[in-house]
C-alpha cells in the first residue's frame, strides 16, 4: 500500500509551481468514478473505490485510512490498472454485484476482501482532472486542476512507499 500526501492550493500557487517545476514530463486527462461498496446485507462499508479512465487505461484506486492534518490530507492506497472496456460498463450502474465477480482476481478487491466482505458496488459520482506529473528529486509531483460540477479545484500530490520518510515532501507542500 503507498501513502498519498495532499494539499489543496488556490489558483494562483497552483500557476506558481509551474513556473517553479518547469515543463511536466506527462500530462493526463482523466475522468474519475466513485463508488459505494457493499456487503451481502445491503449495508455500505466503510471505504468506497475509485475507477480513473486516462490514456485508454483504467486504474481500480481502494483508499483507506484517509487523515487531513494541518491542511494536508495522507491516506493509503491500493491500486491496480483493470480493463478499460470491461470497467466502463459500470459507470452509472447501481447495486452492482457483477463488478465484484468480474474484478475478483484483481489485487484491489482481494484487498478488499481481505478487510471486509465486499457484495456489490454503487455509482456515486465523478469529476474530471487535467494531471501534470513532474519529476522533483526522487519524486513524482502531481499537480491537478479538478473540474466538478459546482467548481474548480486545484492541489498537489505525491505518493510514497510506506517506509519513505515524508518529512522532506511535507516541508515542500
Amino acid at each position: 500500500m503507498e501513502i498519498e500526501i495532499k494539499l489543496r492550493l488556490n489558483e494562483q500557487n497552483y500557476n506558481k509551481l509551474f513556473t517553479i517545476l518547469g515543463d511536466p514530463i506527462e500530462i493526463q486527462e482523466q475522468e474519475n468514478h466513485y463508488f459505494r461498496i457493499y456487503d451481502r446485507e445491503g449495508f455500505v462499508l466503510p471505504k468506497k473505490i475509485r475507477l480513473r479512465f486516462y490514456d485508454s487505461k483504467c486504474v481500480l484506486t481502494y483508499k483507506d485510512n484517509h487523515i487531513i492534518k494541518n491542511g494536508i490530507s495522507i491516506s493509503g492506497e491500493q491500486e491496480c490498472e483493470i480493463d478499460y472496456k470491461e470497467a466502463k460498463k459500470y459507470i452509472g450502474k447501481k447495486n452492482n454485484a457483477e463488478f465484484i465477480e468480474q474484478f475478483k482476481d484483481s489485487v484491489v478487491v482481494q484487498y478488499l476482501f481481505s478487510k471486509h466482505q465486499p457484495y456489490s458496488i454503487n455509482h456515486i459520482g465523478s469529476f474530471k482532472n487535467i494531471r501534470h506529473v513532474f519529476h522533483w528529486e526522487s519524486y513524482h509531483l502531481e499537480i491537478d486542476k479538478t473540474i466538478f460540477d459546482f467548481g474548480i479545484g486545484y492541489e498537489i500530490e505525491v505518493e510514497l512507499d510506506p517506509q519513505t520518510n515524508s518529512k522532506k515532501v511535507k516541508k515542500l507542500l
